[in-house]
């Protein structure tokens, strides 16, 4: 197995504060967040290689009321992008995979010409 494609379902809750949600939305994780007049809620999708981490970076930063954790019988294989900064500035991984498979198609596109003129095809 490859450990860094198993993701860790969190679900945090705290009492509302502006730094608190400014702490908890600057996770990488982070990819949910609700609130209700006194609660807020945080779900974090966390690499396995990365819980220790963030459960430790958590602990410390925020005061955390109830932690609940999804079965990871249940939670599946899923890889999240735990390499966001690069050449100093954060990436948009959707347009880096965006460029990649227009690039695959190209290429794909090119031996699919070139067989098909091969063949008077075209």
């Amino acid at each position: 197995m490859h450990p860094e494609l198993v993701i860790s379902p969190l679900l945090i809750k705290t009492t509302y504060e502006d730094e608190m949600r400014k702490t908890i939305i600057n996770i990488p994780f982070t990819y949910a967040e609700m609130k209700s007049e006194e609660d807020y809620f945080a779900f974090l999708w966390t690499p396995s290689i990365g819980l220790y981490t963030s459960i430790k970076f958590l602990t410390s930063s925020v005061k955390v009321e109830e932690w609940h954790f999804q079965d990871l019988e249940y939670s599946g294989k899923f890889l999240i992008q735990f390499k966001l900064y690069k050449d100093g500035s954060w990436i948009n991984p959707f347009e880096e995979i965006t460029q990649r498979f227009l690039e695959i198609l190209q290429k794909q596109k090119k031996g699919v010409d070139h067989f098909s003129k091969g063949f008077g095809f075209i």
